[in-house]
């Protein structure tokens, strides 16, 4: 089995590495609808408390499984044949899911997902959107996120 690889319910996924331009935008779109992609660290938040608000919104957005769905392909098919339906098939396959081990890696992958998330918040958190000036980033990160760390890669 490969690291990036995992299994639910004996079917083999793997994140999408260099998607289709489609597969960009239909995450997008997956992203912004469920309001994730505004969340900003506030004025005065811990990290901690920013990270328990990002979990309760993602979780409360009720998208997380479509996205995970968009993510994660079957091992057997190759990123340039990903479509919205079969994103559709794979969220419908991961919903009905009642293996508990399945269901671990299933948990790890949207932890992935919240990981990315959040250190994208804190990146774009450096413009503060009332004044425009930049602002402090306790802990910032700098560079890409790794596929490997987050178990997840859109592009």
């Amino acid at each position: 089995m490969k690291v990036s690889e995992i299994i639910v319910e004996g079917r083999k996924y793997v994140p999408i590495k260099n998607g289709t331009f489609a597969h960009d935008i239909w995450i997008t779109r997956k992203v912004r609808q469920t309001g994730l992609a505004e969340i900003r660290q506030g004025d005065g938040e811990s990290q901690d408390e920013f990270i328990d608000r990002l979990a309760i919104a993602a979780w409360e957005s009720g998208a997380l499984l479509d996205i995970l769905g968009g993510l994660l392909i079957p091992a057997d098919i190759a990123a340039k044949d990903w479509t919205p339906e079969l994103a559709a098939e794979t969220t419908r396959f991961f919903g009905r899911v009642t293996d508990e081990e399945s269901k671990k890696q299933l948990r790890m992958q949207i932890g992935g997902v919240l990981f990315y998330f959040f250190v994208t918040a804190l990146s774009s958190s450096k413009i503060s959107t009332k004044s425009g000036t930049p602002k402090e980033v306790v802990g910032e990160r700098h560079g890409t996120v790794d596929a490997q760390i987050t178990g997840i890669g859109a592009t």
